[in-house]
C-alpha cells in the first residue's frame, strides 16, 4: 500500500472516529435530559431543601387528583431585565424546581413571561404580583402566586435581598394555601396585657386598650386570654404566649406541660424583675413587693436555668435613654438596644430585624435536656455581667462602679426543639382537680411524653412587649396622633407566632443566609496585633484627650471677659507645648494603628495572590509535565 492510501485510509478513519463520537454525545445529551441530578457540595447545603419542606410537601393534605397551583411570573425575552435580577431569577427557578419535584405530582407549575403581547400581565394582576419599572422605564416582573381552590397567596415581588428566606416564604404559602382555618393563640398574663372596660363609664372614666402587640396578634389570630390559675389550656389553642406569670402554681405548669405533650407550642416571657408590674402597683410603704417570674418546674425538666436573683447589665448595648424627663439622653446598661449582630442569623424569625430592646432582664443558663435542642436567638456582649438586682435600690451609679465585664456572650432568648418529656413522670401534682368533668382530662390521659417534636421560645425578660419600649406616640401635622415604631420587639413575637401556629415542619425550616468563610489565620493575627497594641494606643488616646480638656480650659477660661484677646508670654508657650503635644500624640495613635495591621496587610495580600495564581500556575505545571511525558516517548 503506498503512502497516498494510507494517508486517505488514516483520514477516513479519523472522520469515523470523530462521527461517532458526536453521535454518542448526542444520545448521551438526548439520555441525559430525561434525568435530573442535583448535588450540593456546598458546607451547610444551602441549595438543598430542607427536611421541614420536604415535610410540608409531603403531607399536603390534598384529595385523589388535586393539586397546589404554583405560577412563576418572569418577565424574559424583548423585555431587558437588570443582570442581578436576572441571575436571581434563575436561582429562583431552581427553587421552584426543588419543589416540584419533592410534592411528587402534588404541585402544578406553571411558568408565564408576561408581555404586551399576551394575557399574563392581567393574571398577574389578578394574583397580586406586582410589576417592577426598571432604569429604563421598562416594566418587569419576577413573582409568585400560589393557589388552592379558592385561596390564593401571592408573593409579590421577588429580589436578591429575599433570597434567604425564598425557601421558607414559599414553603410557608403553600401551607396557608392549603391551611386557610385561623388559627387560635392564647395569652395568659399578669400584667394588664388586654386591656380593661371602664369602671365607670357614667363619669366619663375610660377604659385602657390592650398592648399593641395583642392588637396586632388579632388581626391575624383568634386570640384568647387564659387566666394564670388555670388547671387546663383549651385544646383548640395552638400556641400559648405566657408573659410575665407570677407565683404560677404547680397545676398550672402542668397544664402547659400537658399543653406541650399534645402539640402545643409555647412562647414564654419570663423576669427577674418587671419594671412595668412594679409601676402598674399603687403605692405603698416599705420596699416593693416581688415583681418576678418563672417556670421552675418546667426549666428544670427543660434543662434550664434562670436565676430570679440575678439581672444582666451590658454596656456594649446600652441603649440611650434620659433617666428624666428634660435631660440628655445617656447609655442605660439596663435597657438593652440589641443590634442584629446578636441575634442568630441562621433563624427565620430573627435573621431580617434590626434592633429589639429589652429592660432589667435575667439570663438562660443551661444546655438543654437530652433530646432537646437548644438554639440561642438573642444574646448580649462581652461587655457583659450579671449584678443582684437587690443592688438597683441603691442606684445605678453604684452598681456601674462596681462594673467588670465577664468577657461571655449571655443567651437572653433561646429556642427549644425537639421530642419533649413530661415534667410531671408521676402524673398530675396533688394541688389538680382531677375530676371528669368537660374541661378537665381524666388521671389516666397524663401524657408522659409529647408525640411529636414540639418548639418553645423563651425570653428572659417580660417589659420588652410594653409598648413605651418600643413604641413613640408623634402628632402628626393634622393633629392626629401616630405611633411611631423604633424596634423590631413586635415583629420579633410576630415571627415567631406565625412559625409556631403553622405546621411544626416550618420550624425545621432555617434561613439561607449564605454565611461568609472568614480567613482564621488574618482574624487571629488580626486579634493578636490589637491586643498587642490595644493598651498602648489606649494610653495615647487618654493623653490626647486630656491635651484637648487643657486647651478647652485655657480657651473658656477668658472667654466673655475683655482679656480674652490678650495673652502673656507663659500663656503662649503653654499653648505651643500643648498643641504640640497632642500633634506627637496623634501622630504615634497612627504610627501604632500601622504598625496594627502591617502584618495583617501581608498576609492577606499573600493569600490573595495565592488565590488568583495558584490555579493558573497548577495548570501550568501539569501541562509542562505532561508536554515533557509526551516528548520523552517521541510521541511530539
Amino acid at each position: 500500500m503506498d503512502k497516498g492510501s494510507k494517508n486517505i485510509r488514516t483520514v477516513v478513519f479519523s472522520l469515523v472516529a470523530v462521527l461517532l463520537v458526536l453521535n454518542a454525545l448526542i444520545w448521551i445529551n438526548v439520555f441525559s435530559s430525561t434525568l435530573t441530578m442535583r448535588m450540593d457540595f456546598t458546607a451547610d447545603k444551602l441549595y438543598t431543601l430542607s427536611t421541614g419542606t420536604r415535610g410540608i410537601l409531603t403531607e399536603l393534605p390534598l384529595e385523589k387528583n388535586e393539586q397546589v397551583q404554583l405560577r412563576y411570573y418572569c418577565s424574559k425575552g424583548k423585555v431587558e431585565m437588570p443582570v442581578f435580577l436576572k441571575s436571581f431569577s434563575r436561582r429562583v427557578d431552581d427553587q421552584v424546581e426543588e419543589h416540584e419535584q419533592a410534592a411528587d405530582g402534588k404541585l402544578e407549575v406553571e411558568r408565564l413571561n408576561p408581555l404586551p403581547t399576551n394575557n399574563h400581565e392581567e393574571k398577574a394582576g389578578i394574583d397580586g404580583v406586582e410589576g417592577q419599572m426598571t432604569q429604563t422605564g421598562e416594566i418587569i416582573y419576577l413573582g409568585i402566586a400560589i393557589s388552592f381552590l379558592d385561596e390564593t397567596l401571592a408573593l409579590p415581588t421577588l429580589s436578591p435581598a429575599t433570597e434567604n428566606t425564598l425557601e421558607y416564604d414559599l414553603a410557608r404559602a403553600i401551607y396557608r394555601v392549603t391551611h386557610p382555618e385561623r388559627s387560635t393563640v392564647g395569652i395568659m398574663s399578669s400584667l394588664p396585657v388586654m386591656g380593661a372596660p371602664a369602671q365607670n363609664p357614667m363619669m366619663g372614666q375610660r377604659g385602657t386598650q390592650p398592648w399593641y402587640f395583642v392588637s396586632e396578634l388579632q388581626k391575624d389570630y383568634n386570640v384568647r386570654e387564659i387566666e394564670t390559675t388555670a388547671d387546663v389550656i383549651p385544646s383548640d389553642i395552638d400556641t400559648l404566649v405566657m408573659l410575665h406569670v407570677k407565683d404560677i402554681t404547680p397545676g398550672t405548669e402542668y397544664a402547659v406541660d400537658q399543653f406541650l405533650m399534645g402539640g402545643g407550642k409555647l412562647v414564654a416571657f419570663v423576669d427577674p424583675i418587671s419594671a412595668v408590674d412594679q409601676q402598674n402597683r399603687p403605692q405603698q410603704m416599705g420596699p416593693p413587693p416581688e415583681s418576678m417570674s418563672t417556670l421552675p418546674r418546667l426549666f428544670d425538666a427543660w434543662g434550664i436555668a434562670f436565676d430570679t436573683d440575678k439581672m444582666l447589665m451590658d454596656n456594649g448595648n446600652a441603649a440611650m435613654f434620659s433617666s428624666r424627663q428634660g435631660m440628655q439622653p445617656e447609655p442605660q446598661p439596663f435597657i438593652l438596644a440589641l443590634g442584629n449582630k446578636w441575634m442568630d442569623q441562621a433563624d427565620i424569625t430573627t435573621n431580617s430585624l434590626d434592633q429589639v430592646r429589652i429592660a432589667y432582664a435575667g439570663v438562660f443558663e443551661g444546655a438543654g435536656a437530652e433530646g432537646i435542642e437548644r438554639t440561642v436567638l438573642l444574646r448580649s456582649s462581652g461587655e457583659s455581667m450579671k449584678v443582684d438586682k437587690s443592688k438597683l435600690m441603691f442606684g445605678n451609679s453604684n452598681i456601674r462602679n462596681d462594673y467588670k465585664a465577664s468577657d461571655k456572650e449571655h443567651a437572653l432568648a433561646v429556642k427549644l426543639t425537639g421530642r419533649l418529656k413530661s415534667a410531671f413522670p408521676q402524673g398530675p401534682p396533688a394541688d389538680v382537680d382531677t375530676e371528669d368533668d368537660e374541661e378537665t382530662d381524666e388521671p389516666d390521659n397524663h401524657l408522659a411524653e409529647a408525640a411529636e417534636d414540639s418548639a418553645i421560645i423563651l425570653f428572659a425578660d417580660a417589659d420588652m412587649m410594653f409598648n413605651d419600649l418600643w413604641i413613640r406616640p408623634t402628632r402628626s401635622i393634622f393633629g392626629q396622633t401616630v405611633l411611631q415604631v423604633t424596634a423590631d420587639n413586635n415583629n420579633l413575637l410576630q415571627n415567631i407566632v406565625e412559625q409556631l401556629s403553622g405546621s411544626s415542619h416550618l420550624i425545621a425550616i432555617r434561613s439561607r443566609t449564605i454565611t461568609s468563610r472568614p480567613f482564621e489565620l488574618i482574624d487571629e493575627k488580626r486579634a493578636e496585633a490589637e491586643k498587642e497594641r490595644r493598651a498602648e494606643v489606649k494610653k495615647y488616646n487618654e493623653e490626647l484627650q486630656e491635651t484637648d480638656k487643657k486647651i478647652r480650659e485655657m480657651r473658656s477660661a477668658k472667654a466673655g471677659t475683655n482679656q480674652q484677646f490678650v495673652r502673656s508670654a507663659e500663656e503662649d508657650e503653654e499653648r505651643l507645648r500643648l498643641n504640640k503635644k497632642r500633634s506627637e500624640a496623634v501622630k504615634t495613635i497612627r504610627k501604632l494603628e500601622k504598625e496594627m495591621y502591617r502584618e495583617v496587610d501581608k498576609i492577606e495580600k499573600v493569600v490573595t495572590w495565592t488565590n488568583i495564581l495558584a490555579m493558573p500556575a497548577a495548570v501550568f505545571i501539569v501541562g509542562i509535565i505532561f508536554w515533557l511525558f509526551k516528548r520523552r516517548r517521541g510521541i511530539l
